[in-house]
């Protein structure tokens, strides 16, 4: 099994009492039958769309934000196990998500090991290519080798 997020985005939150109810439900159905199946690694948690941002090399700055268009701002995250990315993207179509309007970022999780080989986190430099040449920053423009074991599901409808 791989770790997988799920990053919920685009949520509708002007839903009525009652709809949001209802909202609930679906979204509690979809986790039970998730968890029952064994995919469930972690329910995660809803996110506010209010934070600061923090930015800036050597001196910090800290703003109000992020201030990004709500179909654009994670809503919610969850954590869940499949087989490879392609379960993943499967298990995410059920998602109640999707009846307002919102969608789902499936991204595979990198596992670290909490020791450090040569400054760098084994698991984390075993998702980058091999480089030759002196120069570190080649490496970054590579995605991971394989699918990590547990899927993220971000949690959206204001659970």
């Amino acid at each position: 099994m791989s770790q997988f997020v799920f990053l919920y985005r685009g949520v509708d939150r002007s839903a009525t009492p009652e709809e949001m109810q209802q909202i609930i439900q679906k979204w509690m159905a979809w986790m039970k039958d998730l968890g029952d199946k064994g995919h469930i690694k972690e329910m995660g948690h809803p996110l506010d769309y209010s934070g600061k941002v923090v930015r800036g090399k050597q001196k910090k700055t800290v703003t109000d934000g992020p201030y990004i268009e709500t179909k654009d701002a994670v809503a919610g995250y969850t954590l869940i196990d499949a087989k490879d990315l392609a379960q993943a993207t499967e298990l995410s179509m059920g998602c109640p998500i999707f009846e307002r309007g919102g969608f789902i970022e499936v991204r595979p999780s990198l596992r670290c090991s909490a020791k450090k080989k040569g400054g760098i986190y084994p698991a984390l430099a075993a998702s980058f290519p091999r480089v030759s040449s002196g120069n570190p920053g080649a490496r970054f423009g590579r995605t991971h080798r394989s699918a990590p074991t547990n899927v993220a599901v971000a949690f959206l409808a204001g659970l």
